[in-house]
């Protein structure tokens, strides 16, 4: 990194909140930060996202990740339970109820995924079977639903485990993808495809080392299921950046854009739509977006 991009990022860093500038001076160095690169990407960003940028929401999400791990630690001690499991990330997503639902659709899809890898003679299953025996055999389902038939004994669960497919947010999500493969040719769209299968699930030794030092501060550790819904809950925190992130954007490019005359629209109705520029998402828009989802949604982001 040249030393004008040190300089830009530690006033960057300066301006930050002070909560967070607090979090980040003990966080570890960014280990994910090429992958935070490749999430920038696959969520929206230009192929090759600013190192400043990619730095900033490392940071946050570190110190955002760190919050939940005390939080879950706390709760999965106060039911009595010896390790961080699903249910606690469940009673910690309860108000967002959008993201609740992505996380049952993830479940979903690791159950899914493990019925048809695991299993002999997978491949003569059907649909209607594995609807059948869906809670007999769905583990991480099956706590799903025991634990939210105490919280919620009144709530529909069937159309809560369904409603994953319409959120909102993710059906935006990937609306924005498929608008931005408009335009790439084969070699852009591979790139693509290859950062928007980047997960942190993919190393979890790595997950593990980067938050070392929050878990000798917690007395109750994270089970399988728990650091899989933690993993989950990072990944997911990056692409809600990156939502609010390109929301700022887009509302400071409207308002600084000048005057166009007649003849620009002359010129887009008879040639077309003229192709625009994409610009990286920078530090001031990672910020404002921290900013906006910190006052919105205080509690669960």
């Amino acid at each position: 990194m040249s030393a004008a991009k040190k300089i830009k990022l530690d006033v960057e860093q300066e301006k930050m909140p002070m909560e967070l500038a607090d979090s980040c001076e003990t966080s570890s160095s960014p280990i994910f930060q090429k992958e935070i690169q490749c999430m920038l990407h696959g969520f929206g960003d230009v192929a090759e996202p600013l190192e400043e940028t990619a730095v900033m929401v490392h940071k946050i999400v570190h110190a955002k990740m760190c919050d939940i791990i005390m939080m879950v630690s706390a709760t999965a001690q106060n039911r009595g339970s010896k390790s961080i499991g699903i249910e606690d990330v469940i009673y910690l997503l309860t108000p967002d109820k959008s993201k609740l639902n992505r996380y049952l659709n993830h479940l979903k899809f690791k159950d899914m995924k493990g019925k048809f890898t695991d299993e002999p003679g997978h491949e003569d299953l059907v649909l209607n079977d594995i609807q059948e025996t869906f809670d007999k055999s769905y583990k991480r389902i099956r706590i799903c639903r025991k634990f939210l038939q105490c919280i919620k004994p009144k709530e529909n669960l069937n159309e809560m485990f369904n409603s994953g497919a319409n959120d909102p947010v993710r059906l935006k999500r990937l609306a924005r993808a498929e608008f931005q493969t408009r335009d790439m040719n084969t070699n852009e769209y591979l790139l693509f495809s290859e950062c928007r299968s980047v997960t942190f699930a993919k190393k979890p030794m790595k997950f593990y080392n980067w938050f070392e030092e929050v878990l000798l501060q917690v007395e109750v550790q994270p089970s399988h299921f728990g650091w899989e819904s933690l993993e989950f809950l990072a990944h997911d925190l990056v692409a809600e950046i990156v939502d609010a992130a390109l929301l700022v954007k887009n509302d400071q490019e409207r308002n600084c854009k000048p005057y166009e005359p007649d003849n620009t629209l002359l010129q887009t109705a008879t040639h077309g739509m003229p192709k625009k520029q994409k610009t990286s998402l920078t530090c001031s828009h990672i910020r404002e977006a921290f900013r906006r989802l910190n006052y919105f949604r205080p509690i669960t982001f």
